[in-house]
């Protein structure tokens, strides 16, 4: 009984992936992974009668894709492994597929021993540089859970069907799980490798009073990296100069001066959008830095922040005749 169970609960779990035989990719596709929970019970998956080679005998702890599939509903048939393929299925499902997300499918056990489905969707946002991101899922027969890396907890009270989600430097981290509140291991130690720009996605499944607890490991790939640049000078006045490069590189109509010992008036000006900030002394001329800019910006007019003595008409006289 148990056997057929769970073979009817990675039925539904595989609906989208087998459909990948039948279905063209389309603007509106999912990136379908699908995550064996279940121990001890292989499968074969069949579309419109038909094997499909690539789902067959899928193993216990296996986790298969991605396969991009349009979005929508999807309907196969599964056997168990091995199974002739005139044999009545032990079940037909479809499941609803998400458009332009990466979606994991998990047949899993729930905290009362049954077979059930879970779908999640994966955070796959823009990554710091020299990080990556771990989510541990809380998949098995068993209590709420605290996960630890190198003795530390992580996620504390983790329920069944529940996850943590942390971006992390870029390392290889030993982790266990632990019975929550307690130093109790229930599984692990485990080494999981976080890889710079790479999601690491890792199962607790199984059940603990069968003595069949594991892990199931994930990894998704090519998640994009936040880009870091620098812009910068020998004083505060070149990098005025070098941010002005950058953000108008083919001339501008306005130039703003700012005083270069105090920032408030340059702050101030943020919201000025026709033209550079560039810093200036208050009244002791104009740094050459400075007035090659000004000559290669070619403003229709130069504009003082402040007062007189924050820069002084002397000073924006000079600046202005480029």
């Amino acid at each position: 009984m148990r056997l057929r169970l769970a073979v009817s609960v990675l039925l539904v779990l595989l609906v989208s992936l087998v459909a990948v035989a039948s279905a063209t990719a389309s603007g509106d596709d999912a990136d379908v992974y699908v995550v064996h929970g279940v121990p001890g019970v292989p499968v074969d998956v069949y579309v419109d009668g038909e094997p499909v080679a690539a789902l067959a005998d899928f193993q216990p702890a296996e986790v298969r894709g991605p396969l991009a599939l349009p979005a929508g509903s999807y309907t196969i048939d599964l056997r168990a492994a091995g199974a002739p393929a005139d044999a009545e299925p032990a079940l037909t499902g479809a499941v609803d597929i998400p458009a332009h997300e990466t979606v994991s499918l998990v047949a899993h056990y729930d905290d009362a021993g049954a077979l059930t489905l879970s779908a999640f969707v994966e955070d796959t946002s823009v990554l710091a540089p020299g990080t990556g991101r771990l989510t541990v899922r809380h998949a098995a027969d068993a209590p709420e859970v605290d996960i630890r890396a190198a003795g530390s907890p992580i996620f504390t009270g983790v329920p069944n069907g529940a996850q943590g989600t942390i971006d992390l430097p870029a390392d290889t981290y030993e982790a266990d799980v632990v019975a929550a509140g307690t130093d109790t291991v229930v599984l692990g130690p485990a080494d999981l490798d976080v890889r710079e720009g790479a999601l690491l996605v890792v199962y607790a499944i199984g059940q603990l009073d069968e003595d069949t607890l594991g892990l199931a490991v994930q990894t998704i790939d090519d998640l994009a990296v936040r880009a870091t640049d620098r812009i910068a000078g020998e004083t505060r006045i070149e990098t005025a100069v070098e941010i002005s490069k950058r953000a108008y590189p083919d001339g501008a109509p306005a130039v703003y001066l700012s005083r270069a010992n105090v920032f408030a008036d340059a702050l101030a000006a943020k919201s000025l959008t026709d033209g550079p900030v560039l810093l200036v002394p208050s009244c002791s001329g104009v740094p050459p830095v400075v007035q090659a800019e000004i000559e290669r910006l070619n403003p229709e007019r130069v504009v003082a922040l402040g007062g007189q003595l924050a820069v002084c008409d002397a000073t924006l006289a000079e600046a202005a005749d480029f």
